[in-house]
């Protein structure tokens, strides 16, 4: 096995740990056009804000590599330029207003301080 091959089994390795970290909610769950993603702990090691993600387009398969990242603050933001949305902005709207009334929730577990089951069970759609 060449030094390349071992580097890359090692970084698909973290990858995959990186990408276990969170919660994907369908769309069923949170009444929301798309499925998104919630963040647990992972913006600490990557060194970016608290954050969801969410489905670019109202598929019922999700693939999270896909998914767009939404601020969890006051006023939501999208925090990428020239993202490929299939949804329109009164869509946008339902995601920003899920963030906003669900903030202290969306930390708390941002946070590892409530689990998924938690958040499903005081969650406001």
């Amino acid at each position: 096995m060449n030094l390349i091959n071992i580097f890359n089994g090692i970084l698909r390795e973290k990858r995959s740990q990186f990408y276990e970290k969170g919660a994907t909610l369908h769309k069923r769950d949170t009444g929301l056009p798309v499925n998104i993603w919630i963040d647990d702990m992972a913006w600490k090691q990557t060194d970016h804000c608290k954050l969801i993600k969410f489905q670019p387009d109202k598929g019922d398969r999700s693939d999270t590599r896909t998914f767009i990242p939404m601020s969890i603050e006051d006023a939501p933001q999208v925090k990428t330029k020239n993202s490929k949305l299939s949804i329109n902005s009164k869509e946008l709207e339902q995601i920003r207003q899920f963030v906003k009334i669900n903030k202290e929730l969306l930390l708390q577990y941002s946070d590892q301080k409530i689990t998924i089951a938690e958040f499903l069970q005081q969650m406001k759609k």
